[in-house]
């Protein structure tokens, strides 16, 4: 299990048989980030992206109930090496302490993303999503503790005809619960299309959503004052075309 410096992380990765597996390149990226023991687990059966998800939660549930916050990956990212410690340090600010009511995505798709705005962002309502304001791609969220107890002492119907994020995203709605990405990511989306590469995708996503629009590769070289929009980001477009 790996244990934040100074912050008690708990990451763990849901993973899927792939047309071209990510994993073994995901996990080499998360011990870049600070993250080199994360908990694997596998979507056994091909049970899907949702009930895989409820599995990780409960297993940490069982294993790591006093960590402030968990870390849920799934396995085709790459985040910004330096996370673990960025995260840990004053730099990051991050908008909810252990204990508090909020969700945070490391992963901020370009439907979330916020041009001029850098830093921690509310999730809004977007106009070519009216029906709800959701932290699209649960690539990573990281949740506090106890939000995700509360999440799992919900009742729930677990099924994959939306993806994680839809259900995720409904659940904070219906309690007033904000969550929060930050613009640039601090993750990039490795995987590909079609959807029938994994089945962690959820086929009503759009390409928008699959991709992030700006992101930080390395947060390792922080140093005190320097803030996020003075460093190197790359830029990608939100369509199919970028991704591998």
């Amino acid at each position: 299990m790996t244990r934040s410096a100074t912050l008690n992380i708990e990451c763990a990765v849901q993973t899927a048989p792939r047309a071209k597996p990510r994993l073994l390149e995901t996990l080499a990226a998360l011990a870049r980030a600070g993250f080199p023991s994360p908990l694997v687990v596998a979507d056994y059966a091909g049970r899907g992206c949702y009930q895989t998800y409820l599995r990780t939660m409960l297993l940490l549930a069982r294993t790591a109930s006093d960590a402030d916050y968990w870390l849920i990956c799934e396995d085709d990212i790459e985040p910004a090496a330096g996370l673990d410690v960025w995260l840990s340090s004053d730099h990051s600010h991050l908008p909810v302490e252990p204990g508090e009511m909020g969700l945070i995505s490391l992963y901020t798709c370009a439907s979330n993303h916020r041009t001029g705005r850098t830093g921690w962002n509310v999730i809004e309502r977007l106009p070519h999503h009216t029906h709800i304001a959701i932290p699209w791609g649960a690539l990573a969220y990281l949740w506090p503790v106890s939000l995700a107890m509360e999440y799992l002492a919900s009742p729930r119907k677990p099924t994959d005809r939306e993806g994680t994020d839809h259900h995720v995203g409904v659940w904070l709605r219906e309690r007033g619960i904000p969550a929060y990405c930050h613009s640039p990511s601090l993750v990039r989306h490795t995987g590909i299309v079609p959807w029938s590469d994994t089945s962690l995708a959820c086929k009503l996503a759009s390409d928008a959503d699959r991709q992030c629009a700006e992101w930080v590769p390395d947060l390792s070289q922080a140093i005190e004052g320097e803030r996020i929009n003075a460093w190197k980001t790359e830029r990608y477009a939100a369509s199919a075309s970028v991704l591998d």
